[in-house]
């Protein structure tokens, strides 16, 4: 929660989260995410930061190729609480290739299914990651300078949350194309080392920025997964205390830059009951560095009262 700064009382918050609609503290939507495998040691990392094929399974071999992350897809069937003993079965669902500008890149799609102590399914989390030609190193005279002379992570983070989690929005009371208000996010140097520690993300383009140079990014970037967290953030801010997210998807279109402000978006593009009665809403997303520029699109579908 610290590390993409959810300060969400239903996470937090004993006697808040009591008084919510699950009765009792949850987890986030993306906390299923952090790692549950075995750490690889340093020797077994490759010169990028990432483990090895060697060290993860479901590695594609890919040599010298940059590793970047696409999206995910998150279909969500229950919550997680305190206690509960999650296990996390992954397997490769898909492998392909497409040429690009820079050359032949090979996608994969890796598959995560969450169950509980019950043998209850929580959460279906599909990931794509692309592996891409090695670009050839910058003029590191000529990189624009990234945006990332913040002066501080100070007053960065979530100035909204106490008010955003006593909304409580209703079903009958949302239409088609209203517009969710913007949350606005800076991406600090502290949250993306927050955030690499919690999900054990080494990889060298999100701190060391003559490395990311290297690899034809003119600054550090934030990671895919922390973007994706945030733009989720936008969905479960609006639809408030008493609404259950059930799907949500992202892919990411161009990095968000260490130091940068990302632009949250959305909108409402359908309502309606499903063959329970339940209320649905689905939401178009967005997210946009400097100037507009589109970094994440996303989608969701959160159930509501009525």
């Amino acid at each position: 929660c610290y590390s993409v700064d959810d300060l969400n009382p239903l996470y937090l918050e004993d006697e808040a989260a009591r008084r919510g609609p699950h009765g009792g503290i949850v987890a986030p939507p993306f906390f299923f995410a952090a790692p549950g495998f075995k750490p690889t040691p340093l020797s077994g990392l490759r010169p990028d930061g990432l483990p090895s094929a060697d060290d993860d399974p479901l590695r594609i071999p890919t040599g010298t190729m940059q590793s970047r992350l696409l999206g995910s897809a998150l279909e969500v069937f229950g919550q997680v609480r305190p206690g509960d003993v999650l296990t996390k079965q992954s397997r490769l669902v898909d492998v392909f290739e497409k040429d690009g500008r820079s050359g032949t890149m090979l996608f994969s799609v890796r598959e995560t299914r969450v169950t509980n102590q019950s043998d209850d399914l929580v959460c279906i989390d599909r990931v794509t990651t692309a592996a891409v030609p090695q670009r050839p190193e910058p003029d590191t005279d000529s990189v624009r300078p990234g945006p990332t002379q913040a002066p501080a992570h100070r007053g960065a983070g979530n100035s909204d949350t106490a008010a955003a989690w006593e909304t409580e929005r209703r079903w009958n009371e949302v239409a088609e194309d209203d517009e969710i208000a913007t949350m606005h996010r800076t991406v600090t140097p502290v949250q993306v080392f927050l955030f690499g520690a919690v999900r054990m993300n080494s990889h060298q383009i999100h701190y060391d920025r003559d490395y990311a140079q290297r690899e034809g990014l003119r600054e550090r970037v934030a990671h895919g997964d922390l973007l994706g967290d945030l733009l989720c953030q936008l969905v479960t801010r609006w639809m408030g205390r008493t609404g259950m997210l059930r799907r949500y998807s992202y892919e990411v279109r161009a990095p968000g830059f260490v130091g940068e402000t990302i632009a949250h978006l959305g909108k409402v593009t359908r309502r309606w009951r499903d063959d329970d009665g339940r209320g649905l809403v689905e939401l178009e997303l967005r997210a946009e560095g400097a100037g507009g520029r589109l970094c994440l699109r996303g989608a969701a579908t959160v159930e509501l009262d009525n």
